[in-house]
């Protein structure tokens, strides 16, 4: 069985596509691991400020809904934590990541995120997570969240009245 989680509110993919900010070349899947990394080692709450965006940070009630809602910020980093393959979609109208991996009990995920530029970086404005119990065959080409979301069997965006404020599905 298929699940689908998706990190919602709104809103970019081609292999090794970067894009040019204050004069640095930024990659989706560079920001995607920092994003990771300093979770890890700073915690949830100092990663989600710096790697997502204003706008889903505040349709999700963060920081005011705390703990509630972590498992939505945690999900699109972590759901993948061995990483298969990825691929960027860097152009005029998007920024989109996909990544293909696997969970830490062996089963198959892709993870796919919308970036936007905020700031002083690439900031996750949007994220599914495709999950099964059952092999499936990866995704070889980016993918926005809309795009992976439609593929999906069971599409658990979070409520838009903010009402869920967990993940739905199962976790590795």
């Amino acid at each position: 069985m298929k699940w689908l989680f998706a990190l919602g509110t709104l809103a970019v993919v081609t292999m090794g596509a970067a894009i040019a900010m204050a004069g640095e070349s930024v990659h989706p899947f560079e920001s995607w691991l920092k994003a990771r990394e300093l979770a890890q080692q700073e915690g949830l709450g100092v990663a989600a400020n710096r790697y997502f965006s204003k706008r889903a940070l505040s349709s999700l009630g963060w920081p005011e809904k705390g703990k509630a809602v972590e498992g939505w910020l945690r999900y699109p980093l972590f759901a993948v934590w061995d990483v298969y393959g990825h691929y960027e979609q860097v152009d005029q109208s998007r920024i989109c990541l996909l990544v293909n991996g696997y969970a830490r009990n062996g089963e198959p995920r892709t993870v796919s995120l919308r970036f936007v530029q905020e700031d002083d970086g690439l900031k996750i404005a949007r994220s599914s997570v495709l999950e099964s119990d059952e092999a499936y065959a990866f995704p070889d080409h980016a993918l926005c969240p809309d795009e992976l979301d439609a593929q999906g069997i069971i599409n658990l965006s979070p409520a838009s009245s903010g009402e869920r404020t967990e993940p739905v599905g199962k976790y590795g």
